[in-house]
């Protein structure tokens, strides 16, 4: 009967011991979900502070505001660099547009003159590293065509502001539009037909 008391306690013992790793090996999982999920909302605050101050530099360039170019972004830079490439000439930043008929308004990032003389709009981006192209899925309504990826969700705003840019300023005429992204690996350019 001692012996059965000594067995059923040490199984008792070892059932208890167990559940006190589970218990900590759950807390650490969680600790370590929570570590990650803040890391990643970091890293997210951070990509949309660099959006913020590339955006800031170049509208700063655009309007011709004298600054020190050597000491922008590796982005704000590589942005200029590239439309004098392409030989853009810029002629505004953050330009409001707006279509009236709904109550909508939002800003062009850049607006450039191509050496045809043709006016041409700019969202610019920065990042995107490894996810662009990422899918959740399908985008809703009239765009349930395309997948939910940023690649796609900078198009349709390519689009929207583009078409925008051509109601209030109807005297340009027909724009071309681009999506200029900067990223560590260099300049994605890409336009509406661009796949």
């Amino acid at each position: 009967a001692a012996e059965a008391e000594e067995e059923a306690e040490e199984e008792a013992e070892a059932e208890a011991a167990e559940a006190e790793a589970e218990a900590e090996t759950k807390a650490e999982a969680e600790a370590e979900a929570k570590a990650k999920a803040k890391k990643k909302k970091k890293k997210g605050a951070n990509g949309m502070a660099r959006g913020r101050l590339v955006d800031n530099q170049v509208r700063l360039w655009i309007q011709g505001k004298p600054r020190n170019e050597k000491k922008f972004h590796l982005f704000s830079r590589a942005f200029i660099e590239l439309t004098k490439m392409l030989k853009l000439t810029p002629v505004g930043a953050q330009v409001v547009v707006r279509e009236e008929s709904c109550n909508l308004a939002t800003l062009v990032d850049a607006v450039f003159v191509n050496s045809k003389g043709k006016t041409v709009v700019v969202e610019l981006k920065t990042g995107f590293e490894g996810y662009n192209e990422a899918s959740t899925g399908k985008m809703r309504g009239v765009f349930s065509y395309l997948t939910d990826c940023p690649a796609n969700q900078h198009k349709v705003q390519l689009a929207l502001t583009s078409a925008m840019f051509e109601k209030t300023f109807p005297e340009l005429g027909k724009v071309e539009a681009l999506v200029i992204r900067m990223t560590s690996k260099g300049a994605h350019v890409r336009g509406l037909s661009d796949q």
